[in-house]
């Protein structure tokens, strides 16, 4: 990979235009958006911090299964963290319960309740 890019992200921040906003260089600070990868379709979008996954994959205009209007009740729309677990927060107690009553994989998080903070690379097995 070239110029610091890994294998599990491809370089997220790179790859999509970090710091590169609509009308150029000067259109936001950098440190107020979070860069969202999509793999293996190679989508990216930069989203401001507080944005959930879910959000995130509906401004890529990706498909996310989901059934209960993104209350996390369903458990339908778990995301695998490829890269950039580091800044997610913690599973709260009603995530945890969701994905045990909807037998959700303990390494997949709901993308209704996370919202990351820094660069992450997500999939889902129906992408």
């Amino acid at each position: 990979m070239r110029d610091g890019a890994t294998p599990a992200t491809g370089g997220v921040e790179r790859l999509c235009g970090a710091g590169i906003g609509p009308l150029g260089a000067f259109a936001y600070d950098a440190r107020m958006q979070i860069t969202v990868r999509f793999l293996p379709s190679g989508a990216c979008v930069r989203v401001p911090v507080g944005t959930t996954l879910l959000e995130a994959a509906r401004r890529a205009s990706l498909p996310i299964a989901r059934a209960c209007g993104a209350d996390g009740i369903c458990g339908r729309c778990g995301m695998e963290i490829l890269a950039g677990a580091d800044g997610l927060p913690p599973e709260t107690r009603r995530e945890l319960d969701a994905k045990r009553r909807n037998r959700v994989p303990e390494h997949q998080r709901l993308a209704c309740r996370v919202a990351p903070t820094s660069a992450v690379a997500v999939t889902t097995p129906y992408w």
